[in-house]
């Protein structure tokens, strides 16, 4: 699963905590000891996102020494403060077993508060695991809600895992043309995958209107973004 693990300047509402935002300016400057600092005492003053960049910093070993149990308490902190990446970062930790002890099921409802918090990939990850049936009981309805939550806020991966479930037929009515719809969509957000399902079906005329000129565009595409079996299909019909 990806961890969100780079620091990003969040858009609160609440307003601006000025040791966060000391923290954030000593952090671009590469004043690491120092931005862990400001963030550990605007974290202490309950303003979460700088809990949340600490664990991170704990996470990473930057500006102090790597400590993932540290980082753990500190996504939990900012977990417990409605903070959607720690959270998420919390769920990775625990289905890892990064810093904690390995338990999946516990990471699902870490995955499931991110996602409520409008975290695309805490809605992803919730979603693969009622897919495999990984901490929960396989639920392929529930998954295909997930990767819909992740999809509507573009998310490449669940756009694609989506497709998938509508051409297998997974949780919801077996549709080729949604799911080439969801295939162009991920691909168009980046996701060689989504590229290359989607030059499949044109070539095979699966969901499409077989047309080679547009499978030969999507192999392209795929194969720009590194798939290397996308590149040799490309190859193959520009002979």
């Amino acid at each position: 699963m990806r961890k969100f693990l780079w620091l990003i300047t969040l858009v609160c509402a609440a307003a601006a905590d000025s040791n966060f935002d000391k923290a954030e300016a000593a952090y671009d400057n590469g004043e690491l000891k120092k931005a862990a600092g400001l963030y550990e005492k605007s974290c202490n003053a309950k303003y979460y996102a700088g809990c949340y960049h600490l664990g991170v910093m704990y996470d990473e070993g930057e500006g102090v020494r790597v400590d993932h149990t540290k980082a753990n308490e500190l996504y939990k902190k900012a977990c417990d403060g409605n903070d959607a990446d720690g959270c998420y970062n919390l769920g990775v930790s625990y289905e890892e077993g990064d810093g904690t002890t390995k338990d999946v099921a516990v990471a699902s409802g870490y995955y499931e508060k991110s996602c409520e918090l409008g975290k695309a990939w805490g809605c992803y990850n919730l979603g693969v695991l009622y897919d495999e049936g990984e901490g929960v009981a396989q639920n392929y309805v529930k998954a295909r809600r997930y990767y819909k939550l992740a999809c509507d806020a573009d998310d490449a991966e669940g756009c694609f895992n989506l497709g998938v479930m509508y051409e297998d037929g997974h949780g919801v009515r077996k549709d080729s043309a949604q799911a080439g719809k969801l295939y162009d969509r991920a691909c168009g957000l980046g996701n060689a995958d989504g590229c290359f399902n989607m030059a499949v079906s044109y070539e095979k005329g699966s969901g499409v209107r077989k047309d080679i000129t547009k499978a030969t565009e999507y192999y392209r595409k795929a194969c720009d973004l590194n798939d290397e079996e996308s590149c040799e299909e490309y190859a193959k019909l520009t002979r």
